[in-house]
Parts: structure tokens; C-alpha cells; sequence
């Protein structure tokens, strides 16, 4: 596997990362009750994403 889709897969992470803090901050500040449920989760999928990503490329 080239380096290349391995920065690509980092630059998908970060941006994917920089994308949900925008949304909490914006469901935060509308003040929405759900918002704390909303981070809950969404860190728990990328938490998953993050190390079925890091599974595969250590695989290979």
C-alpha cells in the first residue's frame, strides 16, 4: 500500500473530525437537548472508525 491513500485516509480523518466539532458546536449553541448525546455517539463512531482503520493498515 502506497503512502498516498494512507494521507489521504489521515486527511479523511482529520477532516471528518474538524466537520462533527463544527456540527456539535453549532448544535450546542442552538442549544439543542440532544446535543450531549449527539458528541456521546459521535465520538464513540469515530473512536471505532479510528481502529478499524488503524487494524487494517497495520494489516497490510
Amino acid at each position: 500500500m502506497n503512502n498516498t491513500f494512507k494521507l489521504r485516509i489521515f486527511l479523511g480523518f482529520i477532516a471528518l473530525i474538524v466537520v462533527s466539532a463544527l456540527i456539535m458546536v453549532l448544535l450546542i449553541a442552538g442549544g439543542f437537548s440532544v446535543a450531549g448525546e449527539m458528541i456521546l455517539w459521535s465520538s464513540v463512531i469515530m473512536s471505532f472508525l479510528f481502529m478499524l482503520t488503524a487494524a487494517y493498515l497495520s494489516s497490510r
